[in-house]
C-alpha cells in the first residue's frame, strides 16, 4: 500500500503598516494526504532571520524569545 502525503512547513507572511512583520512569525505547518489540504499554526514562533527556507525548519543553534 502506497500512501501519499506531503507536509511543508513555512512563515507566516504578515504585514504591519505597510511593512512585513520580521519578528515572532508564527510557523504555519501544510499537510496534504489524498489531494485534500489543512493549514494551521504549530503553536511556535520565530524571527525570519532565524528560518530556513530551503530546509523547512530553523537554524542551527537558534531559538525563539521563549527558548
Amino acid at each position: 500500500m502506497n500512501i501519499k502525503r506531503n507536509i511543508l512547513f513555512s512563515l507566516e507572511s504578515r504585514k504591519k503598516d505597510g511593512k512585513p512583520v520580521v519578528e515572532n512569525v508564527p510557523i504555519r505547518m501544510r499537510v496534504i494526504y489524498h489531494s485534500q489540504r489543512i493549514e494551521f499554526t504549530t503553536g511556535y514562533r520565530i524571527d525570519v532571520a532565524k528560518w530556513d527556507a530551503d530546509k523547512q525548519r530553523v537554524k542551527n543553534g537558534c531559538t525563539n524569545k521563549l527558548k
